[in-house]
C-alpha cells in the first residue's frame, strides 16, 4: 500500500506499508516537494506527478525516485488523478494528455486536446480513456485519444475534476462511477452503458 501526504509534519511525502496498513515507512526519497498523483503500473513501477517538476518513477517500491520527463513540457504540474496506467501504457494529464509506452523513457502528446485535468485508462484496454476536463465534464475516447465523444450529461454543475474521482469497472470499461462531494454531501454518479448520461445514487 502507498499513500502520499501534504502534511509537513511527516518525514516523507510518500509512505509505504507492506503489512496491510498496520505500519508505514518513508518511500519518498528523491521526490521534490509533495506529489499530487501516484499510480502503480502492472510491472510494479511507481509513477508520481509532482508540483511543477513533472513525473518521477520508482522501480524499487519507492526506495528511490528519478525524473522521467523527456517529452513533457518544462514545469509539468501534477494534479489529483493526473496519472493513470493500463498495461504498459502510462498517461499523464495536464490539459493535454501525454502517454508513455516504454516506462517513461519518453512521452508523446495525444492528438486531440480536451483540457483534461485528470485521466483514467481502462484496466482492460489502454485505448479506452475517460478525461475529466477543466470544464467539469467527462469525455470518453475508445481509440487512445485520437477522437473523443461528446461530454456526458447529468453531472452536477458544481462538480470538478480536482475533488472528484472516476472509478472504472475492471471487467467492463463502459461502466464508470464518479465519486465527489457536493455541499459537502458525497454522491455517486454512474455512467450508462452507452456513455451518454449519468444517474445519481
Amino acid at each position: 500500500l502507498y499513500v502520499f501526504t501534504q502534511y509537513s509534519g511527516y518525514a516523507s511525502n510518500v509512505l509505504r506499508s507492506i503489512d496491510g496498513g498496520a505500519t508505514w515507512t518513508a518511500a519518498g526519497n528523491g521526490l521534490p516537494g509533495f506529489p499530487q498523483s501516484l499510480v502503480a503500473a502492472p510491472d510494479g513501477s511507481l509513477y508520481a506527478a509532482t508540483q511543477g517538476s513533472g513525473v518521477y518513477k520508482s522501480t524499487n517500491q519507492g526506495t528511490s525516485w528519478a525524473a522521467v520527463n523527456t517529452g513533457l513540457p518544462n514545469g509539468a504540474y501534477g494534479q489529483a488523478h493526473s496519472l493513470s496506467a493500463s498495461g504498459s501504457t502510462v498517461y499523464f494529464a495536464w490539459g493535454t494528455i501525454y502517454k508513455t509506452t516504454n516506462g517513461g523513457t519518453n512521452w508523446s502528446a495525444l492528438q486531440t486536446y480536451v483540457g483534461a485535468g485528470s485521466v483514467y485508462a481502462s484496466p482492460q484496454n489502454a485505448s479506452v480513456l475517460y478525461a475529466f476536463t477543466y470544464n467539469g465534464t467527462v469525455q470518453v475516447s475508445t481509440d487512445g485519444g485520437v477522437t473523443w465523444g461528446v461530454a456526458g450529461t447529468g453531472l452536477a454543475s458544481t462538480i470538478s475534476y480536482y475533488n472528484s474521482s472516476i472509478v472504472l469497472d475492471p471487467t467492463n470499461s463502459a461502466h464508470a462511477l464518479i465519486v465527489t462531494t457536493v455541499n459537502p454531501t458525497a454522491f455517486v454518479a454512474k455512467l450508462n452503458a452507452t456513455g451518454t448520461a449519468f444517474s445519481y445514487s
